[in-house]
């Protein structure tokens, strides 16, 4: 199949041919709309040029006079170009777009070059070739026309040029504009338009109307608005593109040239893509901008000078930070990153891996969010169920509850989902972006495959996933899953995959960004699971209510987890115990399950790091090796021998070593 510019030759558009006598008489009938907008452009420049310069704060305006106007040739030109529009007009169209035609399609040169060719010959007549020389010297249109743009309404079209639209100094938000674009064919210099809005009385945008629409927009005092939590679900696919972010700062009515001027001589470039940052940042060093002087902002670039900050991640407030970090993490956050890797390079005497004490083992870290729930939505129905939650956890079942969470926090119930270390390993090893996001994509195995798991075996089974994701061989998400389903080596399956862990896997990795049990539809449809990998990833506000917990805080009644529709009931249960006792959610869940559960239940890491030290001794290398090649894909870990349990059987189930590794 041919591939034309990237795209498949049978994707592209396909248009019948024009009639040569449509061709032939178009120069013709382009003379009136060549004119008029030549006309425009000169009036245009030629107020432009009268402009009164900007003027700092405080200071007295001269009275008018050639020096203190924006650009007094540009105003001569522009009268020029007004008073010969007639003759510019029917130059640029019976010569100018002819002669580029002509070099586009016979000599093959690209339009960019082709048109100002195509100007610059028509010099030879004086002053009338003037025109096309002017529409085409600058970045910016002269005159901004919507006729040259698709997607606007008649209102809107009363709204186009912000300058004739907004006072200078008035506080506004820009925003790039989706839905409006340039016409097919349409001489724009510019790809995108821009939407212009008010202020709330709080000081935000108001996305619900718009002052004006332009090609380019001049600020001072220049801030950024995001709504991070419609980012988040924009990026999560989860909601379509609404207005969420926009530069704020005064209006400087100053001409295009003068913007052009700016763009050249910017500090930094900044731009925004909601499903890959939470912030503006810069286009070179991807750091986050949080504020500058001035700035200039044409089609999805924001043009930056004077005084340019950047946001510091220890002085986000709680709004700016919640769910965003944990769940990507693009941020060229400079200092914090090093710190990671410092800390991950602090290996003590005994081969130990974890730089525990270092990085406040135990302690949460990141945003802390709690997650949404689904409910009964008839009050008949709600109502039975509060009546029956209120029969299952009574005041002395909460009392036994309490006396397992106390005994379990002695037992490492305060610790047990930190693995926070393990992300800095994989940070040192992978980099800060692809490091985080296989953290993340672990942990979601482990929760994916951890109903009815004891969590050496959940472990070991997330480890094997986590290799065919991510061996030298591996090609796909869908590729894992598929080798996954077509079955797992000896001692690596378990009763529950096909009903339980094969769907919670598809749900992680058929989501476009390999977050599927991060996002709320998983935290309402599969709270236990979604709950598990945020505890693990680091969010410790919501609750894991597995079978075990069920049971313990209904004294046995309940066998399994809580069905989704009354889920929030137990888990409410456990924030108040844990706010009570000045812990975390996810803590107080923990240290319980500790002391209910029977089998292996020591902390995540402490399991892990047996895992990785179990397999360096099967292998013959260092458990340093070991986990910098689980780390890259190259093995899976072998299973970690539960107390209690024999020898025989783990031995069985790790004969996978030394045979069936890909790559």
């Amino acid at each position: 199949m041919a591939v034309v510019d990237g795209v498949p030759f049978q994707n592209l558009s396909m248009r019948p041919s024009r009639t040569w006598w449509q061709r032939s008489t178009d120069p013709l009938l382009n003379v009136p709309s060549a004119a008029e907008r030549h006309r425009k452009e000169g009036a245009e420049a030629f107020f432009a040029g009268l402009r009164p310069k900007e003027l700092p704060e405080g200071a007295t305006r001269p009275p008018l006079h050639f020096t203190n106007i924006e650009s007094p040739w540009g105003a001569v030109g522009g009268g020029l170009q007004w008073a010969m529009s007639p003759f510019a007009g029917a130059f640029e169209s019976l010569w100018d777009k002819p002669a580029s035609g002509v070099l586009q399609e016979e000599a093959g040169v690209p339009k960019k070059y082709a048109d100002p060719i195509a100007s610059l010959s028509g010099l030879a007549l004086p002053v009338v070739g003037f025109g096309g020389i002017a529409a085409k010297a600058a970045n910016l249109d002269k005159v901004l026309d919507p006729r040259l743009w698709k997607g606007f309404t008649g209102k809107q079209r009363t709204k186009v040029g912000a300058s004739g639209q907004i006072a200078g100094g008035e506080p506004v938000f820009v925003r790039l504009n989706l839905n409006v674009a340039p016409k097919e064919g349409a001489s724009t210099k510019t790809d995108h338009m821009l939407t212009f809005h008010g202020t709330k009385k709080s000081g935000g945008p108001e996305y619900s109307s718009a002052i004006a629409y332009d090609q380019g927009a001049a600020l001072k005092n220049v801030s950024f608005h995001i709504d991070q939590p419609s980012r988040i679900a924009i990026a999560g696919r989860e909601q379509t593109k609404t207005p969420i972010a926009s530069v704020g700062g005064q209006f400087r009515s100053v001409s295009y040239k003068t913007m052009e001027g700016e763009m050249k001589n910017a500090d930094a470039v900044a731009t925004f893509n909601p499903a890959k940052g939470n912030f503006f940042v810069d286009v070179k060093t991807n750091a986050p901008i949080k504020s500058a002087d001035k700035a200039v902002l044409v089609g999805d670039k924001v043009y930056l000078k004077g005084n340019v900050k950047h946001h510091e991640r220890s002085l986000l407030t709680p709004a700016e930070e919640s769910g965003i970090i944990k769940t990507d993490f693009p941020i060229n956050w400079k200092a914090e990153t090093q710190q990671y890797i410092n800390n991950a390079k602090i290996i003590r005497l005994g081969e130990e891996l974890w730089p525990i004490s270092e990085t406040g083992y135990g302690v949460p870290r990141g945003p802390q969010y709690p997650l949404e729930r689904e409910y009964y939505k008839k009050e008949l129905d709600i109502k039975a169920a509060e009546e029956k939650w209120d029969k299952l956890i009574t005041p002395a079942n909460i009392q036994k509850t309490i006396q397992h969470v106390d005994r379990g926090l002695s037992k490492g119930g305060f610790e047990w989902y930190d693995l926070e270390p393990l992300r800095y390993r994989m940070i040192e090893e992978l980099g800060p972006k692809i490091g985080n996001q296989r953290f993340l994509e672990y942990v979601q195995m482990i929760a994916a495959t951890s109903p009815g798991s004891m969590v050496p075996s959940n472990i070991k089974r997330a480890s094997y996933f986590y290799h065919l994701l991510n061996n030298p061989k591996a090609t796909s998400p869908q590729q894992a899953l598929k080798l996954w389903a077509e079955g797992q080596p000896p001692g690596y399956g378990h009763r529950y995959d096909k009903g339980t862990h094969q769907p919670l896997l598809k749900t992680t990795f058929e989501h476009p960004y390999n977050k599927g049990l991060f996002t709320t539809d998983a935290a309402m449809n599969q709270p236990k699971a979604s709950s598990f990998a945020h505890n693990i990833s680091g969010n410790l506000m919501p609750g894991t209510v597995d079978m075990h917990i069920n049971r313990m805080m209904t004294a046995g009644i309940e066998q399994g987890s809580p069905q989704k529709l009354v889920y929030a009931y137990p888990e409410k249960v456990l924030k108040d115990i844990a706010e009570k006792k000045g812990l975390t959610t996810a803590q107080t869940q923990a240290a319980g399950w500790i002391d209910y559960m029977k089998g292996e239940s020591r902390p995540l890491l402490i399991l892990f790091d047996e895992a990785i030290r179990k397999t360096a001794t099967k292998r013959g290398k260092t458990p340093d090796q070991i986990l910098k090649d689980w780390i890259n894909g190259e093995v899976p870990l072998a299973s970690v021998l539960p107390m209690g349990a024999t020898q025989l059987g783990t031995d069985l189930a790790d004969d996978i070593f030394g045979e069936k590794l890909i790559g």
